[in-house]
């Protein structure tokens, strides 16, 4: 099967790039800042600890900085963090990425819990992108109309 189109935000993986960084990045300056007799104050298992907590900080920000979205000719595939949504093309309603939404939304067939029509977030295309966002979404949207039917 053949990608049509996969998008993944800019803004995001900047921004997730960044707060890795910083996560990871200030706790060794803070470190190399302490006094050589507070560190040795720290043992292997608290400095394992705090290793594996900042390292699951940095997986999470990351997982959800490259969300996708992949487009082909039999549906769509969202990505959101760690969870993954697939729509064949007939299950989707529409595509919105208005002024003024955070991202994109795909509404569909399917009902959620309450019983209302699912409305699912496309962090992949994101407002902060701009006209790159507008454009993915235009796309994706163009994609979708032509394989509809």
């Amino acid at each position: 099967m053949s990608t049509l189109l996969r998008v993944r935000s800019r803004a995001m993986l900047i921004t997730g790039s960044i707060v890795s960084a910083l996560v990871l990045g200030s706790p060794i300056v803070t470190w190399i800042a302490l006094p050589g007799e507070i560190r040795k104050l720290a043992v292997g298992v608290d400095l394992v600890m705090i290793g594996f907590i900042l390292l699951a900080i940095v997986a999470t920000v990351m997982l959800l900085a490259t969300s996708s979205v992949s487009a082909d000719e039999e549906g769509l595939t969202i990505v959101n963090g760690p969870v993954r949504h697939r729509y064949a093309w007939h299950e989707i309603v529409n595509i919105h990425f208005r002024e003024g939404d955070p991202w994109a939304y795909v509404s569909t067939f399917r009902s959620d819990r309450d019983g209302d029509p699912e409305r699912r977030m496309v962090m992949a295309i994101q407002a902060p992108d701009g006209d790159r966002a507008r454009l993915q979404a235009a796309r994706l949207r163009q994609i979708w109309m032509s394989h509809r039917l």
